[in-house]
């Protein structure tokens, strides 16, 4: 697929014009983001005060996203009216892009009080969440512990003895080692 030259793209145009007593405003050409750098630079056509029933598209030659855009823009700046000789296409176009592109959503701003008081409710509830997981972990050691010590022939001194070797004794080099240059880097 070969881009479009930007110098054979035809321009894009809009201008009110008078239909049975009524406003209406006509678009053409290509709206795509070639043709639309030099209707953004033109001066707006559309008369001060004039009261604009629809937005006419059925000159439209091309539409891609960013001239989608500009169209709902101008319909927006027009007091939202309505959009009228679109082709299907075009009209999915539009449809898509007034959906996901246009208006994004601004969430509704809340109280500084409501805001302050939803942030404690969740900070507490996570905070008993939390809580409630260690002292589920802290009893599972006091059992086993009791289980231990009222039954000592479980506890496999050998195993343990192991355990403590490789996990402290071999350990002492490398921590010392680490902690030296953790020294090292928070002196320099």
């Amino acid at each position: 697929m070969v881009a479009a030259d930007p110098e054979d793209t035809p321009v894009a145009w809009y201008r009110p014009v008078e239909r049975d007593g009524a406003t209406i405003v006509a678009a053409g050409g290509d709206w795509t983001v070639f043709a639309l750098r030099d209707l953004l630079a033109a001066d707006d056509p559309l008369p001060a005060g004039a009261t604009v029933v629809a937005l006419d598209l059925a000159g439209l030659a091309g539409l891609d996203t960013a001239g989608a855009l500009e169209l709902l823009r101008l319909r927006e700046r027009l007091g939202g009216c309505a959009l009228t000789g679109a082709g299907a296409t075009h009209a999915q176009l539009l449809e898509f892009v007034g959906r996901h592109v246009a208006g994004p959503h601004v969430p509704a701003r809340r109280g500084w009080l409501r805001e302050f008081v939803e942030d404690v409710g969740e900070g507490f509830v996570a905070f008993l969440a939390q809580g409630g997981k260690l002292l589920a972990y802290f009893g599972e050691i006091l059992s086993v512990l009791a289980a231990g010590l009222l039954t000592p022939r479980r506890l496999r001194i050998d195993a343990v003895v192991a355990q403590m070797l490789e996990v402290w004794i071999r350990a002492m080099p490398i921590v010392g080692i680490l902690c030296f240059l953790i020294g090292v880097v928070t002196a320099y």
